[in-house]
């Protein structure tokens, strides 16, 4: 049975984030993993709160990709340490951390390269 990863991540405006998706993709793919990316329609933002706790608890691990500081980004990090998930927490070098009880654990890259390494360590890890 295939693990599944939710993943947090900011998307809308973000030059890198169809590479970033796409990477995820491949590499849950390659690990045997399932993932609930994340989608951003700007015409149309919808948000469900059920929906997205029952995912949660669904998943095996939360990666949270904490660069451009978006709040909605950190809003779903609450809700996975609120809910006791482990959460594998990544940014681009230089980002600010803000509140989160993982701060000194957030991992760091400055290339997609790098990028897909921390994800790779992610899923391999769980």
């Amino acid at each position: 049975m295939e693990k599944l990863v939710f993943v947090v991540m900011p998307i809308g405006g973000i030059e890198t984030a169809s590479d970033k998706l796409r990477i995820v993709k491949e590499v849950a793919n390659e690990q045997r993993w399932s993932a609930h990316l994340p989608s951003y329609n700007p015409d149309a933002p919808v948000f469900n709160l059920n929906e997205t706790i029952r995912e949660m608890r669904a998943s095996s691990l939360v990666v949270a990709d904490l660069t451009a500081e978006r709040p909605s980004c950190y809003y779903e990090l609450g809700l996975a340490e609120a809910l006791r998930l482990p959460v594998f927490a990544i940014a681009e070098k230089h980002t600010d951390i803000h509140q989160t009880s993982i701060r000194g654990e957030v991992r760091t890259y400055e290339t997609i390269e790098e990028f897909r390494q921390l994800i790779k360590r992610a899923l391999a890890a769980h």
